[in-house]
């Protein structure tokens, strides 16, 4: 398999292992094609091919495994978030053999692994999985306003153990991604890593349910499709803040439901006093901080989460940057500033790319 968004690995993998395949994962077309040749012919039996890639993308990277009439047996099938019939025309004219749409369809990927392997699957598994009704197998989904939580249970293929940590990934990987969006510049968003982002986004956004920030994030992956996009400022300053405000009030939502679950699970009085005395967490950060030790590190990964519950989202994503570089300073700043502010919600808001009068 070739797809560089770790959640959709993290997912086709579990999806297959259920169903007694093995797979192996590679970031991008480059990355496949060196473990494609490392391996006797006739190793690999199918191919999952994402589309869009860094490095060797997928369509580059079909190309290059049909040069050599070794591999004409394999089926390549594409992993592709558009749905048109010209994207469809192209991976066949390259030499896919077929396609599925993501975030894909636990049941889909089967069909179709079914189709061009013979492999019937576990059917004790599905009638196992549909025996059970829904309210009395599934009560610990939350009912959350800004993700379709059935939605995101369905595409982990009803997996709790997957799904949850498919959430918990999100809320730790997605505030640097508010971040970028909050403080980039006209120039970034012109750039194809900053269109990958946006494309890696609306992705993990539909895998875990948030459907409608996915439509956000695709509005703004359109508009950058533009080449003109220099010259739409305004408009893509709109986008964008619409986008990250979505981003943001998904965080919250599920940041909310898994600290309160935390806080459920919570047996320790000291636990329970850390979580409790945020303004004494913070002090002893800070202290260490100032202090330059080390152990900064280690006390920002053990309270994690209580200081993403305190900080906006932009606030702890500038923080977990600046502790990851080592840059105590930057990091003392934003602890001290947040400490100040009366409300830390409201440094979110601003630091939109200016209008192209002002520039």
């Amino acid at each position: 398999m070739a797809e560089d968004d770790d959640f959709n690995q993290e997912i086709a993998a579990e999806l297959l292992s259920q169903r007694g395949y093995e797979l192996t994962a590679t970031n991008n077309g480059q990355q496949l094609l060196a473990e494609l040749l490392a391996r006797p012919i006739g190793f690999y039996p199918l191919i999952l091919m994402d589309i869009e890639m860094p490095v060797m993308d997928g369509y580059q990277a079909t190309q290059e495994i049909r040069k050599n009439s070794l591999y004409e047996y394999i089926p390549i099938v594409a992993l592709t978030a558009h749905h048109s019939e010209a994207t469809r025309t192209r991976c066949r004219e390259v030499g896919m053999q077929d396609f599925i749409s993501k975030p894909f369809d636990p049941e889909v990927l089967y069909e179709k692994l079914e189709k061009w392997l013979g492999n019937k699957g576990n059917s004790e598994f599905e009638i196992a999985s549909n025996a059970i009704p829904h309210d009395s197998k599934f009560p610990f989904l939350p009912k959350l306003v800004h993700i379709d939580t059935e939605r995101g249970f369905q595409l982990s293929g009803s997996n709790q153990q997957l799904y949850l940590q498919l959430l918990k990934r999100f809320v730790e990987t997605q505030p640097t991604t508010v971040n970028q969006l909050t403080h980039a510049s006209i120039s970034e968003v012109s750039t194809e890593n900053f269109k990958r982002l946006i494309h890696t986004t609306k992705s993990i956004c539909a895998t875990i349910g948030a459907s409608n920030t996915a439509s956000r994030f695709e509005e703004l992956e359109n508009l950058l499709r533009d080449a003109a996009v220099n010259h739409h400022t305004s408009e893509l300053s709109s986008y964008l803040d619409d986008a990250k405000t979505s981003l943001e009030h998904a965080i919250a939502e599920v940041l909310h439901y898994l600290h309160s679950q935390e806080k459920t699970a919570v047996t320790s009085t000291q636990q329970t006093s850390a979580l409790i005395n945020l303004p004494a967490l913070s002090e002893q950060f800070i202290a260490l901080l100032q202090a330059a030790d080390t152990e900064a590190i280690d006390f920002f990964q053990k309270y994690k989460a209580d200081l993403m519950m305190a900080l906006s989202t932009s606030t702890f994503a500038a923080l977990s940057d600046a502790v990851s570089e080592y840059d105590f300073d930057k990091a003392i700043l934003l602890m001290s500033n947040a400490d100040r502010a009366d409300n830390a919600s409201n440094e979110i808001k601003g630091n939109k790319i200016p209008n192209k009068e002002s520039n």
